[in-house]
């Protein structure tokens, strides 16, 4: 029920949205970065928190496998809620000929077998940025467009984007 209850919050909040107190399309560059692995973890270690205090630790244990995949409906649902209204942000404070400059985890390396997985959700984010701009391949040259970095010590492929936002009346 505590999941299933938080998913119902998450509804109810993409009623609500709060904006910057910058005027509409009033700067001309915007500069977004996202590691997006980094909410692999959460609202886990949150939620976790909770339910051992409620539960203790080896029942905790004993539910893990049956939550998990309403721990994942949760976390999806979390990160599309703040990817959203971040990207709707942006587009709201830009000026029609203005820019963002977003850059985004979209490959991580596994350090356990060596491989290199897509971050979760990395193409609803793409569907989202579409929704909002326009993705300019012609500002920046092609060798910045994707880069390996190593990000808290792990290693993962940042692809950076230069977006113009689209006419949405």
């Amino acid at each position: 029920a505590v999941y299933k209850n938080a998913l119902k919050e998450v509804t109810r909040l993409k009623k609500y949205s709060q904006t910057l107190p910058v005027e509409d399309h009033s700067i001309d560059m915007v500069t977004s970065s996202m590691v997006v692995s980094q909410f692999e973890f959460e609202p886990y270690g949150f939620m976790t928190q909770v339910m051992m205090q409620k539960f203790g630790r080896e029942t905790l244990l004993e539910m893990e496998t049956p939550l998990r995949p309403y721990m994942d409906k949760l976390r999806d649902a979390l990160f599309i809620l703040l990817i959203e209204g971040h990207i709707q942000e942006m587009h709201r404070v830009l000026t029609g000929k203005g820019r963002a400059y977003f850059s985004m985890e979209n490959f991580h390396l596994d350090r356990i077998t060596g491989q290199w997985f897509q971050v979760r959700n990395f193409s609803a984010i793409l569907a989202i940025l579409e929704k909002y701009f326009w993705f300019d391949f012609d500002t920046l040259p092609g060798s910045f467009v994707a880069d390996r970095v190593g990000i808290m010590g792990e290693e993962s492929i940042v692809q950076t984007y230069v977006l113009a936002p689209k006419s949405l009346s």
